[in-house]
């Protein structure tokens, strides 16, 4: 089985019934309910109707994929779930409000601002801009209007290497003949980028804890992405004791390419910042010797 796009616009990339297609025609996403965000950069295709919109790409199959899945996903916006309920359970969960009505910030203006847990961030409320970046969004718990905790919550899937062009072409034409995709997986930003944010972040919501009602950070990532996580870890992360840092991994569960995957909750861990810290910067037991790639590099060149 060759590697392919496995959803367009959060339907199966092969998907011919009137809904889908609307959705490609539009370039919606009906998670979002307007324009797709995974902007079509290069503009090599600007101008042309069919392909020249938002990408729309959320998930890919890979035959030998790494993980609990075969399909991994490329966009946060997918793991939310139709009705952003994945977001509002891992909201409930990290503020300890299992009970509580949980709102998107427009709703809950909407209604009239009752008692809750809100959700704020791009797209609802703003952003919310701190020395360590950018939250995804915001969660905080109100009772008569005013704050009475929150937490910051980070959505993670993972970007592409290599080129999904001419497959996302063919399946975007609804052509016969798709031809294999050439993309990767960018693993490496799970060591460079997404531990070092969670761990910035994690770490300046506990320095606010000390003035503030912050109680933590969610995080919200796809379980291919999260079994990558695991493993750059000195071992795996575990359930403990501290500020918490709560992690509910979903997987996008199919097992053949184009079959509409299931969202399911894989995972769900209440740890630690520290621990996280612990793990990541731990040197293993035995590390491999530097020295020993030295002395090839060298007995290679007294070879020339």
């Amino acid at each position: 089985m060759p590697r392919t796009i496995q959803e367009l616009f959060t339907y199966s990339a092969t998907d011919m019934s009137a809904i889908a297609r609307d959705a490609r025609a539009s370039f919606t996403c009906p998670i979002q309910g307007g324009p797709c965000s995974k902007n079509n950069d290069d503009g090599a295709e600007r101008g042309d109707p069919i392909l020249g919109g938002p990408l729309g790409v959320c998930s890919v199959f890979n035959p030998q994929a790494v993980g609990p899945s075969r399909i991994t996903c490329l966009c946060p916006t997918r793991l939310y779930g139709h009705g952003f309920e994945t977001l509002r359970g891992l909201a409930r969960d990290v503020l300890g409000a299992p009970t509580q009505p949980t709102y998107l910030f427009s709703e809950w203006v909407a209604n009239g601002m009752p008692d809750g847990v809100v959700l704020m961030g791009k797209g609802e409320s703003g952003e919310f801009r701190t020395e360590a970046g950018s939250f995804d969004w915001i969660a905080g718990t109100t009772q008569a209007g005013k704050l009475v905790s929150y937490a910051g919550i980070e959505a993670q899937a993972i970007d592409t290497t290599g080129n999904y062009r001419a497959n996302r072409a063919a399946l975007m034409r609804g052509e016969k003949v798709v031809p294999p995709s050439g993309h990767g997986l960018n693993w490496e930003n799970v060591n460079k980028r997404i531990i070092p944010q969670l761990l910035r972040k994690g770490m300046l919501l506990k320095k606010l804890a000390e003035t503030e009602p912050a109680v933590g950070l969610g995080f919200l990532v796809d379980a291919n992405v999260f079994a990558k996580f695991d493993a750059r870890l000195s071992n795996p992360m575990a359930d403990d004791q501290g500020f918490d840092l709560v992690i509910h991994a979903y997987s996008l569960s199919a097992t053949k390419e184009y079959e509409p995957p299931s969202l399911v909750k894989l995972k769900s861990i209440h740890a630690s910042v520290e621990q996280l810290a612990e793990k990541f910067l731990a040197v293993p037991g035995k590390p491999t010797s530097i020295a020993d790639q030295i002395a090839r590099v060298f007995r290679s060149a007294s070879r020339r």
